[in-house]
């Protein structure tokens, strides 16, 4: 009896054994199964971000119109002088220098300087700015037809601010003789901007550059706000603007300094 039982778990225990070796050896033929959660080759993964297009290092600044004026103020006739700019580099720029050189009536002038809040200016690729500057009194006599040349500085600068959208547009000439600007601004980042720098362009029923115009409005803008302005624009050289300009184009920064 002892003997045969030996002999029942010796064979058992054999059985087994066969068992064991069998899985162990299933499992070695069997191929490993692919990944679930991996991609097919050749596709991304589900959660990989399309790594945005860096800008590059080309600060570039093209002048793409210009306008002067000299106009009289009182007894004193003074000079005016307006640029349309362009990015067209391939990196966030602001205009860091401005020289222009004025030619009228056998005189010649030249100015340079920076323009106000430059750094907080940044035009992106392909936007179009604007410049304007009161140079003050001149020896060009009013009404003279004048000659500019725009040379523009731009140095890259890291995109910023809350880019302010300028609608609405509409120019009247009020009694006595002051024009106003009036439209909306649309702050379309959301972010908060405490202080702003607002242009505007102004052209005539052919599309030609007549002359531009900025101004800053003291308000407190949170992402999505719009708020409506109206701005005397005094000192314009123009007279009866309303007539003579049909488009009026505008472009707003919104910062804290």
């Amino acid at each position: 009896m002892k003997k045969f039982l030996l002999q029942t778990i010796a064979a058992l225990a054999a059985l087994m054994a066969i068992f064991i070796l069998s899985a162990c050896g299933a499992k070695d033929e069997t191929p490993a199964l692919a990944d679930a959660t991996a991609p097919p080759e050749g596709t991304a993964a589900p959660d990989a971000e399309a790594t945005p297009a860096a800008y590059g290092t080309n600060a570039s600044a093209l002048v793409t119109a210009t306008a002067a004026y000299s106009y009289a103020d009182g007894d004193k006739t003074r000079l005016y002088a307006a640029v349309e700019y362009q990015n067209d580099g391939d990196c966030p720029i602001a205009v860091s220098n401005v020289k222009l050189t004025i030619a009228a009536a056998g005189a010649s002038e030249t100015a340079e300087f920076v323009p106000e809040l430059s750094d907080y200016i940044v035009l992106l690729p392909g936007e179009t700015g604007y410049i304007a500057r009161w140079l003050g009194e001149t020896t060009i006599p009013a009404g003279e037809t004048i000659t500019l040349d725009a040379s523009l500085t731009a140095e890259k600068r890291d995109e910023r601010g809350a880019r302010i959208t300028v609608d609405n547009l509409y120019i009247a000439d009020n009694y006595p003789s002051v024009t106003t600007l009036s439209g909306r601004l649309t702050c379309q980042e959301g972010r908060a901007c405490a202080a702003n720098m607002i242009f505007a362009g102004f052209y005539d029923k052919s599309g030609r550059f007549m002359g531009a115009w900025y101004f800053s409005k003291n308000a407190l803008f949170e992402g999505g706000d719009s708020k409506n302005f109206v701005v005397d624009m005094n000192d314009f050289p123009i007279a009866k603007l309303s007539e003579k300009a049909a488009d009026v184009r505008g472009i707003g920064f919104g910062f804290d300094f």
